[in-house]
């Protein structure tokens, strides 16, 4: 798509990868290669397909690789206007990543992306619909979730359950039908403004939002994958190929 969104995306891409075991030893858990593919590479096509132009990146664990590969190897980064947000002295987690570097974001809302999934859409880019369902009066982030039912190899147990008005919750009861988040949301910047760039998980703003009734989810259709261990790093190689 050669078109341009005037929507940033923030890919958190800091963390230190250890459930990887050996893969991550030289390398950060983006540059692992899913069928000779890098990680971080799948995100940026997604992004790239949806026409967003502006990324910012947060680096910790071997920052300096994963910097230089995107700067000087990658061919599909060269496409994106990219930023570094470094976290030289610690690693800041999610929430504290994305408020350390909020000031790089220039739109709102902003995509913020992980870095170990894989996403295939099917007939429609998913991006457009979580677009199209922006609300900011109603909506401070909106979570793209997957049945759990469907996630064959993720050992999880669920992360939220949905109403049909679409207001996510954390997961109640035994019964309840249960979603993982996918690693991809629409977020309102401000969020992230006057908060100390201390280390953080972004759930502890989620929880905050669920508490106003502002925090929805969209459940996605498409194929999608965690890429987290060194099993499922062979198991996306294969379910991958049968798309």
């Amino acid at each position: 798509m050669d078109k341009k969104i005037n929507i940033d995306a923030f890919i958190l891409a800091a963390g230190l990868g250890k459930r990887m075991k050996h893969l991550t030893h030289d390398i950060p858990k983006p540059l692992v290669k899913v069928n000779n593919k890098p990680l971080i590479e799948y995100s940026l096509e997604n992004l790239i397909n949806f026409g967003i132009n502006n990324v910012v990146i947060n680096l910790h664990y071997k920052s300096q690789k994963l910097e230089s590969y995107l700067n000087k190897k990658s061919k599909i980064s060269k496409k994106l206007k990219i930023k570094f947000s470094i976290e030289s002295d610690k690693l800041l987690d999610t929430g504290g990543g994305i408020v350390n570097g909020i000031n790089l974001i220039s739109s709102n809302p902003f995509f913020i992306l992980n870095s170990d999934t894989i996403r295939v859409d099917k007939e429609i880019n998913i991006m457009n619909k979580m677009i199209s369902l922006w609300n900011p009066e109603k909506m401070d982030f909106l979570l793209l979730l997957f049945p759990l039912e469907k996630a064959k190899y993720y050992k999880g147990s669920g992360d939220f359950n949905i109403n049909k008005y679409n207001n996510i919750t954390r997961v109640r009861g035994n019964n309840s039908e249960r979603y993982i988040y996918t690693g991809l949301c629409l977020a309102n910047t401000s969020k992230f403004f006057n908060l100390p760039a201390n280390a953080f998980s972004i759930n502890k703003i989620w929880d905050e939002s669920i508490k106003k009734n502002k925090l929805y989810g969209i459940i996605y259709s498409g194929n999608w994958l965690h890429v987290g261990t060194p099993e499922e790093v062979i198991n996306a190689e294969r379910q991958l190929k049968k798309i």
